[in-house]
């Protein structure tokens, strides 16, 4: 892995002191070819590729014993390819291939809601691989999950970036996972998803205008009517034809009445989901936030190592931690901004539903006063 040290293994059989013969390091693609060079017992580097510089050794013990090995610090991506090791007294050479590579771990983010199912669109991203890693959704139970396509970018830096929507219609945990065969590498992250997500789309419920809801409480009931009609001369509303109209009312009354308690209990639901789904997110932005804390103290304890090494190898090697942490530290920030909006665009999406439940209390309210009204 980059920022690793390796050992390319090379070595004599039968095994004899190979500590003054000429040993190379080579690597046929380079100019200079030269990794790493000893001749006449002592390192002989006049001609090694800037690029190992303070970053090869040998062991002199090891050396003794006819282990040729090369020893190479702080890895870079650069350093992938195939790497000769040559004695030219005996005329042997072996190939070593070194493969070389970057993990990082993924990131879940919350992507709005499917229009057609209504389902919860999860984002999962990694940012940082190489070479080109596979990432996979799975449910609580391990199971891959059929999600949409994987789409991979290649920075300039070469290292790669993928990412992978799935779309959730039930609770449950469900893990992204990013792994590279070739490296041995794996990474993945877990989000957990509350019931009920096919409730947590917007919603169009019918609701009576407060206008509306006004004028039904206004009305003083088909009683008052009745009574009116009877000292006022106009036609008696217990005669057939009125009476027809009063239970066509009344029916029509029950039904409006039972189908604003359905809307009702719609819109509960979709508040006590909504309110979970905040506090699932909000949770995951204090976890974000403290991860931000620890890669800063991370890099500021790098930097002191930095500021107070001498030797090349140990400079390359913290920069390159630094670097890393810097690039993990934007993610998380990236992570950190996408959340907090999906928080805000929930809290917005709360108010317009405490707002509907408030109207459809009023308006049941008044139904049912209506109703308990004796005609």
């Amino acid at each position: 892995m980059v920022g690793d040290d390796v050992i390319l293994p090379c070595h004599l059989e039968p095994a004899e002191d190979a500590v003054s013969m000429t040993v190379e390091w080579a690597r046929l693609d380079l100019n200079p070819r030269f990794v790493h060079v000893r001749h006449d017992s002592a390192e002989f580097l006049t001609d090694q590729n800037p690029s190992y510089t303070g970053r090869t050794s040998m062991s002199i013990t090891k050396l003794k014993h006819g282990d040729v090995s090369l020893k190479l610090s702080n890895v870079r991506l650069s350093d992938e390819g195939i790497y000769k090791c040559y004695i030219p007294r005996q005329k042997k050479k072996v190939a070593v291939k070194l493969a070389v590579g970057v993990a990082s771990a993924p990131g879940i983010s919350l992507a709005g809601i499917h229009e057609v199912s209504s389902g919860v669109m999860l984002d999962c991203r990694s940012k940082g691989w190489y070479p080109e890693p596979e990432l996979f959704w799975l449910d609580g139970e391990g199971n891959l999950l059929s999600a949409g396509p994987t789409e991979t970018v290649r920075g300039p830096d070469d290292l790669y970036t993928v990412s992978r929507r799935l779309t959730v219609r039930k609770s449950d945990s469900f893990t992204c996972r990013v792994q590279q065969k070739n490296i041995n590498q794996t990474r993945e992250t877990h989000f957990y998803v509350p019931g009920d997500e096919t409730h947590m789309k917007e919603r169009e419920i019918p609701i009576t205008s407060s206008k509306d809801i006004e004028l039904q409480c206004l009305n003083e009931g088909r009683g008052d009517r009745q009574v009116m009609g009877r000292q006022g001369g106009e036609e008696d509303l217990t005669s057939e034809p009125s009476t027809e109209f009063l239970n066509e009312e009344i029916h029509k009354l029950y039904e409006e009445l039972k189908k604003n308690k359905d809307d009702y209990e719609d819109v509960k639901k979709t508040l006590d989901v909504l309110t979970k789904y905040k506090k699932n997110l909000v949770d995951y932005s204090e976890e974000l936030k403290l991860l931000s804390s620890w890669i800063d103290k991370q890099i500021i304890n790098n930097k002191l190592k930095l500021d107070a090494s001498w030797r090349q190898w140990y400079i390359d090697k913290y920069e390159a931690i630094v670097r890393d942490l810097k690039q993990r530290k934007e993610v998380n920030e990236t992570l950190l901004q996408k959340t907090k909006e999906v928080v805000q665009r929930t809290e917005d999406q709360i108010s317009q539903t405490t707002e509907k439940k408030r109207e459809l209390e009023e308006q049941i309210k008044c139904l049912e006063e209506i109703k308990e009204r004796p005609l």
